[in-house]
């Protein structure tokens, strides 16, 4: 069953001078429109990630295990502008759409009866030819964040050493998007950049009530091989703790995503 949310997507490869392609889709449509892989989220994708893995592979044959970068791109679209009739009742109105980009450097894009054509193109020329304004938020949010990667903060230089975690999403509280309990409390490191533009993200392990901030020393990493947001482990009191327990106590989040854990 479809519901009412939608996801968009670009994918994009980089160049040997360093600059990024991305690929823009028309639509096999009498109009010409032009976008990235868009597609409803039905009732059994596990997330919106996981709904764009899935539309990806089946609208431009990306590996599911393609790096993504999800954005903060989001917008509101009128439920008959996608279904002609209001399927979820009169009282929703509006479909949700969740942004993200895919990388896609040595594959080949395969496009399904949805599309016609597909272009690599600069940023530049790809905003040109985008039909709709959502599209052009989102793609402008990925080029930043994929430019921006040369001022990120290398988690590795953080590995065995001290460090005060800033605590946005505490131990007990639910994802506000994805509606998941954290099981540990979890937040960020101040003054940095991570692949996703945001700060760099961190476990806090050995500390077993809710807290609003935290030092501890660094363990490991969670380095995401499908993602672009490295998540350090921090540890309350220097306990060690095997990549067993890490990757149990860690779960209840990174069970969506692939990864190593780096020492």
């Amino acid at each position: 069953m479809r519901l009412p949310h939608q996801v968009l997507g670009f994918p994009y490869k980089k160049e040997k001078d360093g600059s990024y392609l991305y690929g823009i889709f028309q639509r096999n449509s009498d109009k010409e429109i032009w976008q990235g892989i868009a597609g409803g989220v039905e009732s059994f994708d596990k997330s919106y990630l996981e709904a764009f893995k899935r539309e990806a592979y089946e609208e431009a044959n990306i590996d599911k295990n393609s790096k993504v970068i999800e954005l903060k791109s989001m917008c509101t679209i009128p439920v008959p502008k996608i279904t002609k009739n209001f399927i979820w009742g009169e009282e929703t109105l509006l479909i949700y759409e969740h942004s993200f980009g895919v990388e896609v450097q040595n594959q080949i894009i395969k496009l399904s009866k949805e599309h016609k054509k597909m272009k690599w193109l600069s940023y530049e020329d790809a905003l040109k030819i985008l039909t709709y304004d959502s599209n052009k938020n989102a793609l402008w949010e990925l080029n930043y964040k994929l430019n921006e990667e040369k001022f990120m903060t290398n988690s590795k230089e953080y590995l065995n050493k001290e460090v005060e975690v800033t605590i946005d999403r505490k131990l007990g509280t639910k994802h506000p998007k994805h509606g998941f309990m954290y099981m540990l409390n979890y937040g960020y490191i101040p003054n940095t950049i991570s692949g996703d533009g945001e700060e760099l993200d961190a476990y806090l392990v050995g500390e077993f009530e809710p807290v609003e901030s935290s030092k501890g020393k660094v363990i490991a990493i969670i380095h995401r091989t499908n993602d672009n947001d490295d998540k350090l482990i921090v540890s309350v009191n220097g306990k060690n703790y095997t990549d067993e327990q890490i990757r149990a106590l860690t779960e209840f989040q990174e069970q969506y995503f692939e990864s190593e854990i780096w020492r």
